[in-house]
């Protein structure tokens, strides 16, 4: 079995807002989110020990030196819960695509076709119990991709692979 991308419409689609929520909603496809869910832009609130009473503090204002809120940092709320959310940009030398298959196969062994529906350049990573973190599991897979181009990448002297090369492209 292989998987083909097919790539045709990605020169062509303008850049969406994509949203990671920490929950299942039971629908596939588009939404209409800036109506429903409204995020507003906030400084990470940074976290000291008071040395007065030793207890554990936030600061959550913007430091007097940064006026503007930090446009990566967002905080909303869905159904009522509150989320806190980190904008991740897609690491350079990728795209972020949103891939759809509008034929599914019958068995496994059957080849599998899907399209490119919407390019995103970011996303934002939304977190239920706190700000998102570099201990979070989604962060910490990203920094995979980095360390596997350490391992599996190619010396400066090697060629990297063509997509005429690669296997899986059409």
């Amino acid at each position: 079995m292989s998987i083909y991308i097919d790539s045709k419409r990605l020169a062509n689609l303008p850049a969406t807002d994509i949203h990671l929520l920490p929950c299942e909603i039971c629908h596939n496809g588009d939404g209409n989110v800036s109506t429903y869910f409204k995020a507003s832009p906030v400084q990470p609130s940074t976290r000291y020990v008071n040395n007065t009473t030793g207890a554990v503090e936030t600061v959550s204002s913007p430091p007097a030196s940064s006026p503007s809120p930090n446009l990566d940092y967002s905080v909303s709320s869905f159904r009522g819960r509150p989320l806190c959310g980190k904008r991740i940009e897609v690491l350079d030398g990728y795209k972020g695509v949103v891939l759809k298959e509008s034929n599914k196969p019958f068995s496994e062994d059957e080849d599998r076709v899907l399209s490119v529906e919407k390019r995103f350049d970011s996303l934002m990573y939304w977190k239920l119990d706190g700000e998102p973190s570099s201990n979070d599991v989604f962060i910490k897979a990203l920094d995979w991709i980095d360390i596997a181009e350490s391992i599996h990448g190619y010396a400066a002297s090697e060629e990297p692979e063509t997509p005429s090369s690669v296997d899986g492209l059409r």
